[in-house]
C-alpha cells in the first residue's frame, strides 16, 4: 500500500494544482464579470441623467433636438452591446464555475482516497506492532517458565 500512496502523490498534488489554476481562472471571471456589470450600470445611469436633462430643456430648437436624440440612440446602442458583453462573460463565467467544480471534486476525491489508504496503513501498522508486542510478551512469560 506504500507504494499506492508514494504513486497517488503526484497525481493528488497535480489534482490540486488544476483545482488552484482553476479557482484562480474563476476569480478572473467573477472580476471581468463585475466589470462589465458595473460599465452596464454607469451606461444605463448616464442614460437616465440625460433623460432627465432632457425634461428641463424645453426651450431647445430643432438641430438641438436631433443632436440629442442621435446620442441618445448611440447611447442605447452602447447599453445593448454592453448587455450582450455582460451576457457572453456570465456565460464564460458559468464554464469555468463548472470547470473548478469539476477539478475541485477530482482534488476532494483524491484526498479522501490518501486519508483512506492512510487510514488502512495505520491500522496496519498497529496491527503489526501488536503482533509484535504480543510476541515480546509471548517470549517473556515462556522464558519465566521452568
Amino acid at each position: 500500500m506504500r507504494d499506492r500512496r508514494q504513486r497517488l502523490a503526484p497525481v493528488q498534488k497535480h489534482a490540486e494544482r488544476e483545482e488552484q489554476t482553476a479557482a484562480e481562472a474563476l476569480a478572473e471571471v467573477n472580476a471581468a464579470v463585475a466589470e462589465a456589470r458595473k460599465t452596464l450600470e454607469e451606461l444605463e445611469q448616464y442614460r437616465a441623467g440625460y433623460h432627465d436633462m432632457s425634461r428641463e430643456q424645453s426651450s431647445w430648437h430643432g438641430a438641438h433636438w436631433h443632436d440629442y436624440h442621435t446620442f441618445l440612440s448611440r447611447l442605447d446602442q452602447a447599453i445593448a452591446a454592453q448587455r450582450d458583453v455582460v451576457a457572453t462573460v456570465d456565460q464564460r463565467r458559468l464554464v469555468v464555475l463548472r470547470m473548478w467544480q469539476d477539478k475541485r471534486r477530482r482534488s476532494r476525491s483524491l484526498e479522501q482516497l490518501t486519508a483512506r489508504l492512510n487510514e488502512e496503513a495505520r491500522v496496519r501498522a498497529e496491527a503489526a506492532q501488536q503482533k509484535i508486542d504480543d510476541a515480546m510478551a509471548l517470549s517473556r512469560v515462556l522464558r519465566r517458565e521452568p
